[in-house]
């Protein structure tokens, strides 16, 4: 299990330092369309490398909600140096979500039908433009992400 989330860790880290946490600006909407075409790719290939990229999606959601809104200005320079002053806030974001995610994640069984219906219910919110997406649904899809991934 702990090779799962050291794994997932790194590989968002490795993006966060390359990419300067670029993915900041995205509206949350945007995040659940790449979120969704991850799934569809998974189901696609059955690849766990779309479960891991899956599982970092959500918990940048998860961090974007804790954060708040990044307010994009027309100064490039100074919009990257407050992305690159972010990472560390980001990392930390990321370890504090996951703690209590790894106790729940060892009793938790799942089958492939619970993520399929947790897709579902985030394309249906973001299609109708709600934005109103409910925290558990993206807790209950890391735990069924991180089952997928461990079976």
């Amino acid at each position: 299990m702990e090779k799962v989330f050291k794994g997932a860790r790194k590989e968002f880290k490795d993006e966060l330092e390359a990419t300067n946490g670029s993915w900041r600006i995205l509206r949350i909407t945007s995040l659940v369309d790449l979120l969704l075409f991850n799934y569809y790719c998974y189901e696609t290939d059955r690849k766990s490398s779309y479960l891991i990229r899956m599982f970092n999606i959500i918990l940048k959601i998860k961090i974007s909600y804790l954060l708040g809104e990044l307010k994009i200005s027309n100064d490039l320079p100074s919009q990257i140096e407050i992305l690159k002053n972010e990472q560390d806030k980001i990392l930390n974001a990321y370890d504090d979500q996951i703690l209590p995610f790894k106790e729940k994640a060892l009793s938790y069984i799942v089958d492939e039908r619970t993520l399929l219906q947790e897709m579902n219910y985030l394309k249906v919110v973001c299609d109708l433009g709600l934005d109103a997406y409910q925290d558990d649904i993206f807790d209950a899809s890391l735990l069924s992400i991180f089952s997928l991934i461990e079976g």
